[in-house]
This record gives structure tokens, C-alpha cells and sequence, in this order.
């Protein structure tokens, strides 16, 4: 879903003021984040189908915790009952139908609770047939003219557009940008040789470290740091679809991880630029458009050389530049 969910991140964040007190539950086929609207709303995860790892909230100072994904077959009831509590529902329409059959059932148990709703996905997905009745019983609105992404809303998320406009573009992105809170380090940029908007987001490392063991997760909890394991493998979430590019500080490395194996989807990756400094070794990545419905798992690779044996290497600092198409 080229660009998809920046955009969709933003709007739920600018869109964060307007709603009562509440959680923001995300209904998706795959294992994303959206940092932005998680840095004003705790945010929930129900999804067609749960990955074998698992992520974390950071909260400054504190330990941070497990982000909450609930598997919408398995877990059904606990899906309903967290979708019944949000302020606002957001759903990711899946290309594959028996996967959108999978969170409308979740959905339609929670036809007559409060709460707004914004639904999104590429216009050709499969999905939308299968949420064809639902959508025209509430009465959504068609938010955005664009031929790459299909918006609506409820009533109540309207004002997050600016006056008179609502078409993607660097209006929109200036506009939504302004509502992001301040303790936020995203930074716009409207002078690129593309002409497209482009997101500059550095986050706390512990939003984006993904844990495949119960031990490492322990570990990330109790030392907050996001760790790679001691055999030098470690995973990362992508912010968002559109992400062209990445840079992450390894820190703690015994020797040089020019060869370092890395991959993302279907991807092998190389790195575009490699720094060593006092603080350890930047890893800069030119990243590829991820596919609709692909987790957006990083795999990392250290050489053996390079992890410690009395302790762990770790990702100390991590950015992710988006262009907005």
C-alpha cells in the first residue's frame, strides 16, 4: 500500500483531540505500528492472523510493556470487547477477503457501541466487498479524492482536513503535521528534489524491536534496551509502508559489521552507508515498498565477531525517512 499509512498515521493523530477518552484499536492484516497516534492515544492491535514476535510500548524512564495484539479468530471475544472500548476504530482492508471476513466479524459485534471510525485500504483490495453491506449501513464518508488510497470516515473526523481541500499532498501534510505533539521528533520536509512531502521520524528504539523469545523479550523489559539476542540476531518494525529509507546506531559491537546480513519480506538488503564512532556503527538502509499485507519485520544479521560474550549488542538510537506520495 505505496505511502498509505504516514498519511493514516497523521490523520489519526490530528484527529486525536477531537475524540472522548478512549483507546485507538487498529484492525490489520499484518504486524505494523503507527508511532504517531501511539504518542497520544495508547493504541491496540486485533489482527487476522498474529505474527511469532512480539513488541513493546515504551514509556520514558519506566519499563516498558508488551503492545497489545489480539488475534481476531482466536481471541474473538477479547477482540470485541477491546473494539467496544475505543474511541476510535481503525481498519486496515486486507486484498484478501477471507482475511477482511476475519476482522468483520469482529467489527459487526460491535455495530451499535460508540465510537468513530476510519477504514482505509487501496481502492483494488479485495476486501472491500466483504465490508461493501457494512460500510453502507453506516453511512461513512468517501474522505479523500486520490486513486491510491481509499478513505472514510465517521462525521466526527472530518475537521481534520484543512478548509476546502482534501486532497494528499504538501497542504495536507503541513496541516497534520502542526497537530502532532511537540514531544514527537518528526520533522517535514517540502524542498525535495521528488516534490513529494517527506516524514523524518526518530523514535525511541524500544517502539521498533520485535522479540521472537520469551527470554530476550525479558531482557529488552527489564534492561530498556531495544537488545539484539546474543547470537547477533535481532528484528525491527518498519513505521509504516512507505518508508524509503532507515538509520540505526548498533551499539556495543566488538568488531566491524560491514557484512552483516539483512532483509526485509522478500528483500536482501545491503547498506548504503556505514559509520563507525565513538558511540558504535551507523547503519544506514535504502529500504523497498513493502507489499499490502507484509509484515514489516527488519531482520539484522551481526557477524559472530562483532557480538559480546559477556553481554548484548543493541540498537541504541533508530530513524526512518517516509516520502509522502
Amino acid at each position: 500500500m505505496s505511502h498509505a499509512e504516514a498519511w493514516i498515521d497523521l490523520l489519526a493523530t490530528a484527529a486525536s483531540p477531537l475524540l472522548p477518552p478512549g483507546p485507538v484499536v487498529v484492525m490489520h492484516k499484518a504486524h505494523r505500528i503507527f508511532p504517531l497516534i501511539e504518542s497520544c492515544r495508547q493504541v491496540a492491535w486485533v489482527q487476522a492472523q498474529l505474527g511469532p514476535f512480539q513488541d513493546f510500548v515504551a514509556h520514558g524512564e519506566a519499563n516498558p510493556s508488551l503492545r497489545l495484539r489480539l488475534d481476531a479468530q482466536r481471541q474473538a471475544a477479547e477482540s470485541v470487547e477491546l473494539l467496544g472500548q475505543a474511541a476510535l476504530r481503525m481498519v486496515c482492508i486486507p486484498h484478501q477477503p477471507r482475511d477482511a471476513a476475519d476482522l468483520l466479524r469482529v467489527v459487526e459485534a460491535c455495530a451499535d457501541r460508540p465510537g468513530a471510525w476510519l477504514v482505509y485500504g487501496e481502492p483494488s483490495a479485495g476486501g472491500w466487498s466483504t465490508f461493501d453491506a457494512w460500510l453502507r449501513q453506516h453511512a461513512l464518508h468517501e474522505a479523500a479524492d486520490s486513486s491510491r488510497l481509499k478513505v472514510l470516515m465517521s462525521d466526527a473526523l472530518l475537521a481534520v482536513w484543512p478548509t476546502g481541500s482534501r486532497q494528499f499532498g504538501p497542504a495536507l501534510a503541513e496541516h497534520l503535521c502542526r497537530r502532532v505533539p511537540a514531544s514527537v521528533h518528526l520533522k517535514l520536509d517540502l524542498e525535495t528534489a521528488s516534490g513529494l512531502p517527506r516524514l523524518r521520524l526518530r523514535v525511541d528504539p524500544l517502539q521498533v524491536i520485535a522479540c521472537a523469545g520469551e527470554t530476550l523479550v525479558h531482557h529488552v523489559v527489564t534492561e530498556r534496551r531495544a537488545l539484539i539476542n546474543a547470537r547477533g540476531l535481532g528484528s525491527l518494525m518498519v513505521p509504516w509502508d512507505g518508508c524509503a529509507s532507515a538509520r540505526l546506531l548498533l551499539r556495543n559491537v566488538r568488531a566491524r559489521v560491514d557484512d552483516c546480513e539483512i532483509c526485509i519480506a522478500d528483500h536482501e538488503l545491503s547498506p548504503s552507508d556505514l559509520q563507525y564512532t565513538e558511540k558504535g556503527a551507523i547503519l544506514s538502509l535504502r529500504l523497498p515498498m513493502l507489499a499490502a499485507g507484509r509484515d514489516a519485520l527488519l531482520h539484522l544479521s551481526l557477524p559472530r565477531a562483532a557480538v559480546p560474550g559477556d553481554g548484548f549488542c543493541d540498537i541504541g538510537a533508530a530513524e526512518f525517512i517516509a516520502d509522502l506520495a
